[in-house]
Order: structure tokens, then sequence, then C-alpha cells
């Protein structure tokens, strides 16, 4: 029990560190601090100043569980749908163009490592 709070407590630390440091620098460039924090723990893990097997744990546990997250998100929009409905079609169009290019140009980046490795 005391090795998931010790996680949860560092993976919080890390989270709130990205989230300071995109404060920080947001008036030169604007970078979501969730992604500076998961850039901060790539950075500690490859460095070995994070053990895998310290977070492996919790991080398996959060991503089971990940459902939970987006309860918000759905109840907001049955809340709000009278005002959503007014504008779904370019709404559905955002959501399909950019989930498209997003997972085409995430599969660019995959294969160019996995050519890359193979080389």
């Amino acid at each position: 029990m005391f090795r998931v709070i010790q996680t949860i407590i560092t993976i919080s630390v890390i989270y709130f560190t990205g989230n300071r440091l995109s404060d920080f620098i947001e008036s030169v460039i604007v970078i979501p601090g969730n992604l500076i924090g998961m850039g901060i723990l790539y950075i500690l893990l490859s460095l070995e100043l994070v053990k895998l097997d310290h977070i492996k744990q919790t991080g398996d546990f959060l991503l089971k569980h990940m459902s939970l997250f987006f309860v918000p998100f759905g109840v907001s929009i049955l809340k709000y749908f009278d005002l959503i409905k007014m504008d779904i079609l370019p709404l559905v169009m955002i959501v399909v163009i950019t989930t498209s290019v997003s997972m085409l140009l995430s599969a660019k980046v995959v294969d160019l490592f996995a050519k890359g490795e193979s080389s």
C-alpha cells in the first residue's frame, strides 16, 4: 500500500512540475503541462532516476480505470446538448479530421522509428 501511495505522489509531483513549467514558459510558447510532465517522466525513466518497476503497478491501475475519467465529459455533453446540437456538423467534422490526422501522423512516426531500429 505504501508503494502505491509513493508512486501516486511521484506521478503527481511530475505532473504538477510540468504544469508549473508550462505556466512559466507560456509567454514564449504554449505547451500543455501534461505533455511537459510526460516528457519529464520519459527523461527520468531514460536516465533511470525513476525505475519502471516503481510506477508500473500504479500506471497499469490508472490505465485500467481510465474510462472513469471520461464520465464528467460525457455528463457535460448531455447537460449542454442543446447548445452543442446547433453546431453538431462542424464539431463532428473537426473531430473526424483531427482524429484522422493524428492517427496518420502517429503511424508515420512509428513507421520512421521502426525503420530506424531495423537498420
